[in-house]
């Protein structure tokens, strides 16, 4: 899928051979923020949310500033000594999951299609872009998310204005 879009954002690599490919599990929290602090004699730098290559020089320096006790700009980021969130076991996990997901896939979606209608206006030779299918849930799944994903909400708001 990102093969097609590339291709078709770039027509002039159409024939250029793609070498490699890079790929792995990242670790996320539930508010999509790291988590870098310290706890007792224990620093920690997780879930960085997809951006560890470039975080993590960053993340680096916060635990040093951390471990020297200097306050700097860096430990006076949000993501440093703040809770975490805590991500809901099964089976509340894939409802949490299918909702988050599917709303940054409509989400992409509309993104998609406003791109796509500026290129059409500025440059109306260009190809249309290749589709994207996602499998589509269960209605009862989508409703049970949404209901889920308002609870959620409204029990994180409730334990942060506390």
């Amino acid at each position: 899928m990102l093969e097609q879009a590339i291709r078709w954002f770039y027509p002039s690599l159409a024939g250029v051979p793609i070498e490699a490919r890079w790929e792995g599990v990242i670790a996320i929290n539930f508010d999509d923020r790291p988590s870098v602090g310290r706890c007792d004699n224990l620093y920690h730098a997780l879930a960085y949310c997809g951006h560890g290559v470039v975080l993590s020089n960053h993340v680096g320096v916060i635990i040093r500033d951390l471990f020297l006790g200097r306050d700097s700009r860096y430990t006076r980021l949000s993501f440093v000594n703040t809770a975490v969130l805590p991500i809901p076991g099964e089976p509340w996990l894939s409802l949490v999951d299918w909702t988050y997901v599917n709303a940054l896939r409509w989400l992409d979606a509309r993104l998609n299609a406003s791109a796509t209608a500026v290129v059409r206006r500025t440059q109306p030779d260009w190809p249309q872009p290749p589709p994207v299918h996602y499998a589509r849930p269960p209605a009862w799944v989508s409703m049970l998310s949404i209901c889920l994903l308002a609870c959620l909400l409204a029990v994180a708001a409730a334990a942060l204005m506390s």
